[in-house]
């Protein structure tokens, strides 16, 4: 009897063995692949290029790929090369963020790969920068918030899409000035202004660059 018994345990630890086996290669494949899992980060964390603070890295601020949506508020972003990544998919929203830059290099917001950034609430822009949109095949959306521009900061263009949409809604305005022009695009991109025109985007002390392809709405 005690040899059945020991067989029987001995099966049933095999069983559960197998289960956490199949439990860690499923865990592995959703988080090598994404999985439209919704992560929040916020209440006054500030991120900075050292790589403290929930989905950062040297070089990022905020970098999220794959399936993802993120939520993201009250936040300050600070001296990151790039402060916000959305790419391959990821999904993030702003609320409440203020971007500080650093260098002529640094890229405020960046989305690639249909990647796409929400800006939910107002933010602020302050420092220098190369682009406070940079896209590249994503998307941007502003859902009425203010974005404050605080001490003139140097953004090289203030919309930079490449084969990408951005829009912002009626309520979406801007506050303050920018030294910059207003916008590059290239590639088929389109800027939705809601029936304003180009007098609503900051910048304008270099011309703005568009080719053939691409409109302003």
């Amino acid at each position: 009897m005690a040899r059945k018994d020991d067989k029987r345990k001995g099966r049933t630890m095999k069983k559960v063995h197998a289960l956490i086996i199949i439990l860690l290669l499923t865990y592995s494949l959703n988080a090598c692949g994404g999985s439209d899992e919704e992560i929040n980060v916020g209440d006054m964390f500030s991120v900075a290029a050292s790589g403290k603070g929930a989905g950062n890295n040297a070089n990022n601020g905020i970098a999220v790929r794959g399936r993802y949506k993120v939520d993201v508020w009250n936040l300050t972003i600070q001296n990151s090369a790039v402060a916000v990544l959305a790419r391959d998919g990821a999904s993030v929203s702003l609320t409440n963020v203020n971007f500080v830059g650093a260098t002529a290099t640094d890229r405020l917001i960046q989305v690639q790969t249909k990647g796409e950034v929400f800006l939910m609430g107002n933010s602020t822009v302050s420092g220098k920068a190369s682009s406070f949109i940079y896209a590249t095949d994503g998307a941007v959306e502003f859902f009425n918030p203010t974005v404050s521009l605080v001490n003139s900061p140097e953004i090289t263009s203030f919309f930079n899409l490449r084969h990408s949409f951005a829009t912002f809604g009626g309520s979406a305005t801007f506050t303050g000035s920018s030294v910059g022009r207003k916008y590059y695009m290239v590639a088929g991109s389109i800027l939705q202004t809601g029936g304003r025109g180009e007098v609503v985007i900051p910048g304008g002390s270099i011309a703005s660059i568009k080719d053939a392809s691409c409109f302003v709405v």
